[in-house]
């Protein structure tokens, strides 16, 4: 008989709701998947060995643990928001700071917020009072201009739960631009996060939980269209559309809402409905999108709308998005787009 043993995950945050429902996985030593599970669950039952513990952290990086499981004693992985510092492809901003001297980032302007404060990791921005369009902040990084669409929250009750980070991330070949919730923005953080760090299949619940809690709270629209885009993907959108009806009524200024709505109306059988859906997709493309995925949403509604009206404007739309992506960090959750002529 194999001998066994226990391995829990668990989380230590403000937050009751991560600490219940952060997900992981667990690999063997060959690094095969054995088991996936949520923080706040019952432990495993685990043969003898060595295995890793993969999860995000509450502050949306990736974290790793080595643990050896035996009979003996129960083995207890344990996240906090210091886990996950030095894991593997992370934020960029802990292990980068002896590089950012050799790298020239500068904040040339904004649109539709304010800076509040600059440090050494980044810089953190308000929304203006009222927004009627997604706000953004350019850069000059390494010589060439970037734009990045700010998920800014005039919801918020305190600053914190207004603001948005963007920090630089140098662990990749090339300095990019990393857009970021703020502290108290946890359950939009941790989607984030996921997505960043390809988790959200395992974390497919939560993401169905996390989007009903900030559609339902009403208090966080830019990050409900992070979790109704990332739902829209997984296909598990239908039944939140009375949500998505509110998100682009009452939030007209995150376009990524009608974008998402007319994905839903696209194969309505009520011709006036799917009239109504092209509607908000011409409308919705008249502006920046806020998320990577609402502008590669809409330009594959604008090909695939499947009624013939309207062809002047989908096709003068499809160009307007092309200008957008014509360098866009596709890693980047938050749409971070570059100038086509600093690339030729």
């Amino acid at each position: 008989m194999t001998d066994t043993g226990l391995l829990s995950v668990r989380v230590e945050d403000n937050s009751l709701w991560l600490t219940n429902n952060l997900p992981f996985v667990v690999r063997d030593a060959s690094l095969t998947v054995v088991g996936r599970g949520t923080t706040g669950g019952p432990a495993m039952t685990l043969p003898v060995g060595l295995y890793s513990v993969e999860a995000v952290t509450p502050r949306g990086r990736s974290m790793l643990e080595l643990v050896r499981v035996d009979p003996a004693t129960p083995v207890d992985v344990v996240v906090t928001e210091d886990s996950g510092r030095n894991a593997g492809r992370d934020d960029g901003q802990d292990d980068a700071d002896g590089m950012r001297g050799a790298v020239e980032a500068t904040l040339t302007g904004t649109t539709a917020c304010t800076l509040l404060t600059q440090d050494a990791g980044g810089w953190t921005f308000g929304p203006d009072q009222v927004l009627t369009a997604v706000p953004t902040a350019t850069y000059r990084l390494d010589g060439r201009d970037w734009t990045a669409s700010l998920p800014l929250n005039p919801q918020g009750r305190k600053e914190d739960e207004a603001t948005c980070r963007v920090e630089l991330d140098l662990s990749a070949s090339l300095p990019r631009l990393g857009v970021r919730f703020t502290e108290q923005r946890r359950v939009g953080r941790a989607v984030d996060g996921m997505l960043r760090h390809h988790e959200v299949m395992a974390g497919a619940e939560l993401l169905d939980q996390a989007a009903s809690l900030l559609l339902g709270k009403y208090s966080d629209p830019a990050a409900a269209a992070l979790g109704g885009l990332t739902l829209h993907r997984y296909g598990r959108l239908r039944e939140r559309q009375d949500w998505i009806e509110n998100l682009a009524r009452d939030f007209a200024w995150i376009p990524d809402g009608r974008i998402l709505l007319a994905a839903l109306l696209m194969n309505d059988r009520d011709a006036r409905e799917r009239a109504r859906g092209l509607g908000l997709l011409v409308e919705a493309t008249e502006a920046r999108p806020l998320y990577t995925d609402g502008m590669a949403l809409a330009t594959d509604l604008l090909r695939r709308w499947p009624d013939a009206d309207r062809k002047d404007e989908r096709a003068e739309r499809l160009e307007r998005l092309a200008g957008y992506a014509c360098v866009t960090d596709w890693d980047s959750v938050a749409l971070v787009t570059g100038r086509e002529d600093q690339w030729s």
